[in-house]
């Protein structure tokens, strides 16, 4: 027998050894089951989701808001008011007021279909023109269906 065979057999015997191999090959499954878990999850968003982003200094972004308010504003539980005023000759004030969905996360059912709304305000970024933070809107829905999302754009 050589040194070599006398080394395998004598750590295949050895307790310590094989627990601590088995060990080891637990986590490397574990290890190698989540870099799988994480690296599927993301070619499903990639490749299950479609998303359209709406940024604060966009034409649409107003007209947008207001269509929310009218449209998926109807039931949302968190709203946010949107106040404009208008200062008439005399000093006579006329104003009026829009309900949106406020910054947060937002579940929408429009035309049957079930869409994630993510109203996110940043602090740290103001807009140059308006002074007001920064503000994106992000619509996601399952499926490739740009063109539903586009639509909903269109109608507002």
């Amino acid at each position: 027998m050589s040194n070599f065979q006398v080394l395998i057999d004598s750590l295949s015997t050895n307790p310590y050894f094989s627990a601590g191999f088995g060990l080891f090959g637990v986590g490397a499954l574990a290890a190698i089951g989540r870099g799988t878990a994480q690296l599927s999850l993301a070619l499903g968003r990639r490749h299950l989701l479609s998303s359209v982003q709406v940024p604060c200094n966009d034409k649409a972004y107003t007209w947008f808001l207001d269509w929310l308010g009218r449209e998926a504003g109807k039931r949302a539980q968190h709203v946010a008011v949107r106040t404009e005023w208008v200062e008439e000759e005399g000093g006579r004030v006329s104003s009026t007021y829009s309900v949106e969905p406020s910054p947060g996360l937002h579940l929408i059912y429009w035309k049957g279909t079930w869409i994630r709304l993510e109203r996110i305000r940043e602090q740290q970024q103001v807009d140059v023109i308006g002074g007001v933070p920064w503000e994106t809107i992000t619509l996601t829905t399952l499926g490739r269906r740009r063109g539903f999302l586009l639509e909903m754009l269109e109608g507002a």
